[in-house]
């Protein structure tokens, strides 16, 4: 679908270990159209992570974005099958300790003072 400038300024943002580039779509008619992908930079997978899975948080996005415009279900099925980075349990969420006995407290509005 067609994405504004703006949008698109913001997935660059995004997505900055990939470079925006050019490739062909074959429809489900058999027509092929230009469309814009991202590619990963040359030498990101130091960042990344060399062959390491996509996230389940990002192959459910995937997902949800396929079903939005109807992607055919036997793909749908591949994404659902594919390795992934498992979501992290609530109760494996890092957590901080309680602020020590008579630490001060803020209200959101006193904070904002701040601003």
């Amino acid at each position: 679908h067609e994405v504004t400038t703006d949008d698109m300024a913001k997935l660059d943002a995004i997505e900055a270990n990939y470079d925006r580039v050019e490739a062909k779509a074959r429809l489900y008619d058999g027509t092929e159209q230009t469309v814009i992908v991202y590619k990963q930079k040359q030498g990101a997978e130091k960042i990344t992570g060399a062959n390491k899975p996509p996230t389940a948080r990002y192959i459910e996005i995937i997902i949800e974005g396929c079903r939005q415009y109807r992607v055919n279900e036997e793909y749908i099925s591949k994404l659902e099958a594919m390795e992934c980075v498992p979501r992290v349990k609530p109760e494996e969420f890092i957590s901080l300790p309680e602020p020590p006995e008579g630490s001060p407290t803020m209200t959101k509005d006193e904070l904002a003072k701040f601003n």
